[in-house]
Formats: C-alpha cells, sequence, structure tokens
C-alpha cells in the first residue's frame, strides 16, 4: 500500500486500473496494489493478530456506547503524524487497540476507560556505551522518565558497521522499571534475546517512553554504538 498526495492538476482518484486501486480512508487517499496473500507468519506476527483479536472482542462485546465515544473522542484529538508529515487519524478502535497492545509490552492490563490526555515524556537523543568484551551495555536519555513512564527497549543484533542507526533493525528486547533514570544497564535483556557480543560490529538501540496507567507512548529515540 502506498499513501500519495494530490496537487492542482489531478485532486481526486476513486476506482481500479487493472490491479492497482485507488482509495480514501478517514487518514487520506492511498494506492492499494492486488497481490496473492500470503499465510506465512512469525510468532511475533501471530501475538500481534491475537491481541488484535482479543482487543476488538473487548471493543463489542465489553465495552459500553460511552466509552467507545470516548476512545473516538480521544483519537480525534490525538492524531499521528502519518508518513507524507499530514495528519494520520485514528479511529476509537485503533486507539483502544494502540494503546492496549502499549500497555501489554510493559506487562500491564488492559484498560477499558479512555485516558483523559496521551501525555508522555519524550527521551530525547540516546548515549550508548558498550565495555568489552561481555558489556555492560548501557544506555543513557537526555531527558529521564517520569514516575508513570516505563522505558521501553529495542535493540538490534551485532551489525555491519556501516549500518545506519535508524531503527529498521531493532526488535523489542524489553524493558525497565518505571521512572528509572540513565544509564540503563540493558546487558541482560540484550543478551537474552541475541546471545553474544561480536567485536567490531555496531548495536542500534531505540527507546521510547509507555505511561503505565494509559498506554500512552513517546517518539521513539535511537542512539548506535560501536563494539
Amino acid at each position: 500500500m502506498a499513501l500519495i498526495q494530490y496537487g492542482p492538476l489531478v485532486t481526486n482518484a476513486i476506482g481500479s486500473v487493472s490491479s492497482v486501486t485507488f482509495q480514501e480512508n478517514g487518514s487520506g487517499q492511498f494506492v492499494r496494489v492486488k497481490k496473492t496473500t500470503s499465510k506465512t507468519s512469525t510468532p511475533a506476527k501471530a501475538l500481534i493478530t491475537g491481541s488484535v483479536s482479543i482487543l476488538s472482542g473487548l471493543w463489542k462485546s465489553v465495552l459500553t456506547q460511552a466509552q467507545r465515544d470516548a476512545w473516538t473522542a480521544l483519537a480525534a484529538a490525538n492524531p499521528r503524524v502519518g508518513k507524507l508529515g499530514g495528519p494520520l487519524k485514528l479511529s476509537g478502535l485503533a486507539q483502544f487497540v494502540a494503546c492496549n497492545q502499549a500497555l501489554d509490552q510493559i506487562g500491564v492490563a488492559a484498560i477499558d476507560a479512555a485516558p483523559a490526555n496521551l501525555n508522555t515524556t519524550n527521551p530525547g537523543p540516546l548515549t550508548v556505551n558498550f565495555t568489552g568484551p561481555a558489556g555492560p551495555l548501557t544506555v543513557t536519555p537526555t531527558t529521564n522518565p517520569a514516575s508513570d513512564d516505563v522505558p521501553l527497549i529495542f535493540a538490534s543484533n551485532c551489525l555491519s558497521p556501516g549500518k545506519k542507526a535508524n531503527g529498521k533493525h531493532a526488535r523489542k528486547i524489553g524493558y525497565v522499571p518505571a521512572g528509572s533514570a540513565g544509564p540503563w544497564d540493558v546487558t541482560a535483556i540484550w543478551t537474552a534475546k541475541f546471545l553474544t557480543f561480536v567485536p567490531q560490529t555496531a548495536i542500534t538501540i531505540v527507546a521510547c517512553y509507555t505511561r503505565n496507567d494509559t498506554g500512552a507512548q513517546s517518539l521513539k529515540s535511537v542512539g548506535l554504538v560501536f563494539l
């Protein structure tokens, strides 16, 4: 699927041309190419699909209409930034799922009532340090988390030093207790995921803060360290 922005000559397009379909939803125009679906899945994808299914069921069968309306209002008041830089408006269901998936990542039970806001602190640029050959691997944010913010950590395996520190290769490895000031020693959770540090390589670290009472998530910050 590709997002598109129209100019002064072409302002809209709906329908299909061969295998290309032009569509529109609450977030704007997009183009979808018909393709053969694949049933190949990873354990991580299966968990995400399962959690979406469970949360969608809660939305329909457990939440009251007033609660659903509150989630819809929360989503409307907090648009995200889309890939093209414009506002991305989530549905109430999507906002409910996003907040509760974020809470699940830090081991907190799902919430039914929409929070009053999605405020959280941003970690800012990360400083990542490594002392060889077996660590410690530490991460220091520019701004420490508030007492309700849980630092969620993503990391890459050992990469070629030429790789860019863009977070593309980072996977969730764990989190540290709410309100923990840096530096955070992430050696144990990194080695539990990737096992062994390899000399003459690089590791990308990504961190964000998740509020443990609302599921609000900060912007992600990226850091890089050479081993």
